[in-house]
């Protein structure tokens, strides 16, 4: 077995110009991004047995066999002829600590070093071990993530019926009434125009704000005078609802909730609800957290791509059933209990997951690493 570093034993595909936006939803090839996710592109920039390798955030390595794209900020490589692509892939994933650790510098965005990353050290079988242990893996992993597959169907169903049933819920068309005339979007700031400027006050940027989460609860404290002029302001008790693409989507909203003084200010990408007298936050919370609400917003949309808002006009427009004080105090009730049940399935087997991706690494570094020191 000899050793080699990693700029000896593999090809470098040619930079990639594309940036992630040009990449489609649909495509005739598989387009590699620094994320975990892939898009599609409709034209390939490589072909063959390929390795993918994030160069902005942090370490992400993937392979892939076939016609493939990739964005800018993405490091495509191959390998020469006495080394399986798919062997380095794998002794890079046994790395992956040290690379994202070691060689992902900046001193915002993090970026990989390559002149570092390619004097990794790598120690080489003959080929026809290579292909015997990559054999291997490629049985076991196949059995893992199928089962790893079936959990995360578990999760799937469990969140559909909760939504089908929140659904039912507000699917009532008696009492209905627009959110522009049963809360006030959108809370002035002259509201706090009597405090002092030195006022501590909680401030919750989009990033901190919480998926699930019933209670947006700020970890950060600024001055008002810091906040005052460009941020969104809102008081304890309102929700607040991101309207930015892709966080609108995904459900980043809350109940302003554990407030310095009683007030917060976070990113202008909130729309904040105050609910009036006849309309219990909680209520208005299960409402627009739903599925079907963020399919019809995202439907209603406005701005340039990557930064497309939902309409105001639907949301002050939306339609909610508002029943009497007392009856959504016993719907809520039930839906908590529901919601923390699920809750309590979901960590079980999300629990369940991450030990499976553990066996992962486990099995990883007994098929590959012992062998490689073994045979040393």
């Amino acid at each position: 077995m000899k050793s080699y570093i990693l700029e000896e034993i593999i090809v470098e595909n040619p930079k990639s110009t594309l940036k992630v936006n040009q990449s489609k939803k649909k495509g005739e090839y598989i387009f590699f991004t620094s994320g975990i996710k892939t898009k599609f592109y409709n034209n390939f920039l490589c072909k063959g047995k390929n390795i993918f390798i994030a160069t902005g955030g942090k370490a992400n390595i993937s392979f892939y066999e076939g016609k493939a794209a990739y964005s800018t900020d993405c490091y495509s490589i191959t390998t020469k002829p006495f080394v399986d692509t798919k062997f380095l892939y794998y002794v890079l994933k046994t790395k992956i600590i040290e690379i994202d650790r070691d060689m992902f510098k900046g001193a915002a965005l993090k970026h990989l070093q390559k002149k570092q990353f390619k004097n990794i050290k790598i120690k080489v079988p003959n080929i026809i071990e290579q292909q015997r242990i990559v054999a291997k893996l490629d049985v076991a992993f196949a059995q893992i993530d199928n089962i790893i597959k079936f959990e995360q169907t578990k999760l799937k169903k469990n969140e559909i019926l909760i939504q089908n049933f929140v659904d039912k819920i507000f699917k009532d068309n008696k009492n209905l009434h627009k959110l522009c005339d049963c809360t006030q979007i959108k809370p002035p700031k002259s509201e706090v125009n009597d405090l002092d400027n030195a006022t501590e006050v909680s401030f919750l940027p989009m990033k901190d704000m919480q998926i699930n989460n019933k209670l947006a609860i700020p970890n950060q404290k600024r001055k008002l005078k810091d906040v005052k002029g460009s941020y969104t302001y809102f008081s304890e008790g309102d929700i607040l609802l991101a309207k930015i693409t892709p966080c609108f989507e995904n459900g980043k909203m809350g109940i302003a909730s554990n407030l310095l003084n009683g007030i917060g200010f976070g990113s202008s990408e909130y729309i904040v609800f105050r609910p009036n007298k006849n309309l219990k936050n909680d209520w208005l919370y299960y409402f627009l957290n739903r599925n079907s609400f963020r399919i019809s917003g995202a439907q209603n949309m406005s701005g340039a791509v990557g930064h497309k808002r939902v309409d105001k006009d639907f949301i002050g427009n939306t339609l909610i059933p508002i029943p009497s004080l007392e009856e959504q105090e016993k719907i809520i009730s039930n839906l908590e209990s529901l919601f923390n049940h699920s809750k309590a399935i979901n960590k079980i087997i999300l629990k369940k997951i991450d030990e499976i991706n553990h066996l992962k690494k486990a099995i990883l570094n007994k098929l590959l690493i012992n062998k490689l020191v073994d045979a040393a």
